[in-house]
């Protein structure tokens, strides 16, 4: 009910956000289609924490499918406006004002459902048992520091937390943290990542 409720609000906020969406032309396009891809970046980071950690392959393993599932669905929210947000931005600009009510509601459910649920909720969900998991194995890996394990297990946990900002707003000010958190912990793993390699390559040449 509340969506029907907020149809009238949300047309006048289309008719300004669907012409921004067709304004940019072909070349706002590509831009998105190009952006909708760097969530897979995650894989190849993935891929990496699991040589990383080859005292826990069972756990990495999972760690890994994680990770892959959720840079998927970080891709699958972010493809909605190169395409379907297109085709109904280009159909409402010739629409009359009944059809705009309708593409309306289309809108905000694919909104909701692309973009809160699979490439935010399900994404983050995703990225946050990668986490647990690889602090879990990170335990395990006397060549790392334990806080760096514990510190990537109590991210996780607060990821998790984060994660459910669109089921409960109580937890917003937790996922705005996390907002500024997971860019440095990614540059914290990464540099750890760096630092393991050049660790143990002169042990396996010997």
């Amino acid at each position: 009910m509340w969506i029907w409720n907020s149809i009238p609000t949300l047309v006048r906020f289309l008719n300004v956000s669907f012409g921004g969406i067709l304004a940019g032309g072909s070349t706002m396009r590509a831009i998105w289609a190009l952006y909708a891809f760097l969530p897979l970046l995650l894989v190849p980071g993935a891929v990496g924490a699991y040589f990383a950690c080859p005292s826990s392959r069972g756990r990495m393993t999972l760690a890994l499918v994680a990770a892959s599932l959720g840079s998927l669905a970080m891709c699958l929210g972010l493809m909605r406006w190169p395409s379907i947000h297109w085709a109904l931005a280009d159909a409402y600009a010739q629409s009359g004002v009944e059809a705009k009510s309708s593409l309306a509601a289309v809108f905000l459910g694919l909104n909701v459902y692309l973009g809160n649920y699979i490439g935010e909720f399900l994404g983050e969900v995703c990225l946050a048992v990668f986490f647990l998991f690889l602090g879990l194995s990170l335990l395990n890996e006397n060549q790392f520091p334990k806080w760096l394990a514990w510190s990537g297990i109590g991210f996780s946990m607060l990821f998790l937390v984060g994660a459910f900002r669109n089921v409960a707003s109580a937890v917003q000010i937790i996922a705005d943290i996390n907002n500024t958190l997971l860019p440095l912990w990614m540059i914290i793993l990464g540099i750890a990542m760096v630092w393991h390699q050049r660790h143990i390559d002169p042990i396996s040449d010997v």
